[in-house]
Formats: C-alpha cells, sequence, structure tokens
C-alpha cells in the first residue's frame, strides 16, 4: 500500500484538473505522504491518523469526516480544502495554510499549532468542536 501511495502522491498532478483521486473511506493509518500532491483528492471518512502529510499539498481536497488525529500536517497546504466534520484533534498543524478552507464543526482539541497562527488562520471560521491548548486567544 506505501508503495502505491508513493506514486500517486509523487505524480504529475498537471492531468488533475476534471478528476479526483478517490482515497474516500480508505485506511491510511500511519501513511507517509509526506510532500505528496493530493491536490483535490477524495479522503472523506478516510482514517489518516498518525498520517505523515508534512509539506503534502491537500488544497481543494475534501476531508470531510476524516480521522487526522495525531497526523503531522506541518507545512502542508490545505487551501480551499473541505474539512468539514474532520478529527483533527492532538494533530501537528505547524505553518498549516488553512486559506479559504472549510473547517465547520472539525475538531481540533489538543491540536499542536500557535494561537496567533491558528486565529490568522481561521479568521471567520465557525462551528468547531474542540480547541487547542491556548484558544481563544486573550
Amino acid at each position: 500500500m506505501q508503495s502505491a501511495l508513493a506514486v500517486l502522491g509523487r505524480r504529475t498532478a498537471a492531468w488533475d484538473w476534471r478528476t479526483r483521486l478517490d482515497l474516500s473511506f480508505t485506511c491510511l493509518h500511519h501513511a507517509d505522504l509526506g510532500g505528496a500532491q493530493l491536490h483535490m483528492a477524495d479522503f472523506r471518512g478516510a482514517d489518516l491518523t498518525w498520517a505523515h502529510l508534512l509539506e503534502a499539498d491537500l488544497s481543494y481536497a475534501d476531508l470531510s469526516g476524516a480521522d487526522l488525529s495525531d497526523a503531522d500536517l506541518t507545512n502542508a497546504n490545505l487551501r480551499f480544502a473541505t474539512l468539514r466534520d474532520a478529527d483533527l484533534r492532538s494533530a501537528g498543524l505547524i505553518n498549516v495554510d488553512f486559506t479559504l478552507a472549510n473547517v465547520y464543526g472539525a475538531d481540533l482539541e489538543g491540536a499542536i499549532v500557535a494561537p496567533e497562527e491558528l486565529q490568522r488562520a481561521m479568521a471567520g471560521a465557525t462551528g468547531l468542536r474542540g480547541y487547542p491548548p491556548g484558544w481563544p486567544p486573550r
């Protein structure tokens, strides 16, 4: 499985403008997807617990209901991604780009992120279930 993910994550995404890589409801527990090009991928309901997504491009990806608890998303691109009802508890979210991401209902309890980064990234976000330590900022 890891070999297949390495190929899929490192392919040229130039031809992906009309199709989506469908990994919905897959078990990707502990998967190494660091630096993967997963633009527009469908991860709805996927198990990405403890996944390594360092510097992954998940822009426009659908992560609705995905379990990303304890995943490392350091420096990941989540611009325009859908994280509706996603589980991000204790996830590493340092320097993640959440620009215009849909985070309604996401659980961020215990997430590892600087409060000021989260405040900037989540400006206007509503409906978050859990919050990382120090959030909301005072």
